[in-house]
Formats: C-alpha cells, structure tokens, sequence
C-alpha cells in the first residue's frame, strides 16, 4: 500500500531529523518524493526531492545529489515545466559523471533524452540517447534500456526515421513484456499504434 509505505517513509524522515542523521534523512526524503511521484502527486514529489537535495548538498553526497535532481527531473516533466526539468537532469547527468555510479547515469540518460523528446528537440535526444542506450544495456535494467529505446523509437520517427523507431519501439515493447513492466510496455504499444 502506498499510503502505508509514504507514512512509513515520513516517519523515518521525522525520527533521522530528531536524531541529526542527515544522510539518513536525506534518503527517507527520496523515498517520499518516489512514493509521492508513484501516488502521482508530483508537484509533492518536486519539492520532497527539493529537500532531499538540499540535505544531500549540505553533506556533499555526490550520489544523493543526482539522484535527487534526476528523480526531481521526471517529476517536473511529469507537471509539463520542462525547462527547470532540462536544468535539474542536466545537471544530475554532470554530478552522475563525476560519482562513476553507472545505474544513475543510465537513468539521468533515460529522463534527460525524455524531456528533449517533449521539448521537440529530437536530434539532440538522439543523441543523448545513443549514448545513454549502452549504460543502459550494461546496467541490465530492462525497465531503463526498454526507456532508452521508447524515447529514442519516438524520436527517430520524428526524424522521419520510422524504420528505426518501429525496431527500437519493438524491441523495448519485447523487453518490457517479458520483464512484466506494464507501464513501459504501455508506452512502446501507445508509440507503435501512433505509427500504424
């Protein structure tokens, strides 16, 4: 249940702050914000991840750093401000870069790819895919390389390369099949049918 785990999560935020465990509390917080974006409350989610980041800059934790602006990335775009999401993801990929965590920067790829696909900028979210596309692939989550390919199969078919988009929209709907992830497979479906 969501609502139980949110609580959960803010009660662990609540205790980690009354003890003056920062980095504790910082991941408590980003457990709310993933829970808050999972509820679907993102402008919530936007300013849980807000906090998250500013516990984790306080600490100068690299690794909490971008993951708090790459989940607070996704939320943004979620509420259509995709500007300040390019910014947040943006920045995320450079802190991402420098913490060599290969699983964030996969993810930073998957949702700053996603936000230039809704910017209208699909050369550039080509090319910010292709590259993510192999962090993905070597991180081996399916849900994020199936990402990686749902974008990048959007954005070649913009690019009037609908050969191209149909092979990666097939292949991420295969991928996100077999891994049970309905809302990938959703997606690539939703992509494909817009082609027919």
């Amino acid at each position: 249940d969501l609502d139980a785990a949110l609580e959960k999560f803010r009660e662990g935020a609540d205790l980690a702050r009354a003890q003056g465990r920062v980095y504790e509390e910082s991941v408590q917080v980003n457990n709310v914000a993933a829970v808050l974006g999972s509820l679907e409350r993102h402008d919530e989610a936007v300013d849980a991840y807000r906090r998250s980041l500013g516990l984790a800059e306080q600490l100068g934790q690299p690794l909490m750093i971008s993951t708090s602006l790459v989940n607070m990335a996704e939320s943004l775009e979620q509420v259509g401000r995709l500007d300040e999401a390019l910014e947040a993801v943006t920045r995320g990929m450079d802190v991402a870069s420098s913490s060599d965590n290969p699983l964030v920067l996969a993810y930073a790829h998957l949702v700053r790819g996603g936000v230039l696909v809704a910017l209208g900028s699909m050369d550039e979210a080509c090319e910010v895919l292709d590259a993510g596309l192999p962090l993905a692939e070597r991180v081996g989550d399916p849900e994020i390389v199936s990402g990686v390919l749902i974008h990048r199969g959007r954005a070649r078919v913009a690019l009037r390369d609908r050969a191209g988009g149909r092979s990666d929209l097939e292949r991420a709907l295969e991928m996100a099949t077999a891994a049970g992830h309905p809302a990938r497979s959703e997606a690539a479906r939703a992509a494909l049918a817009d082609l027919a």
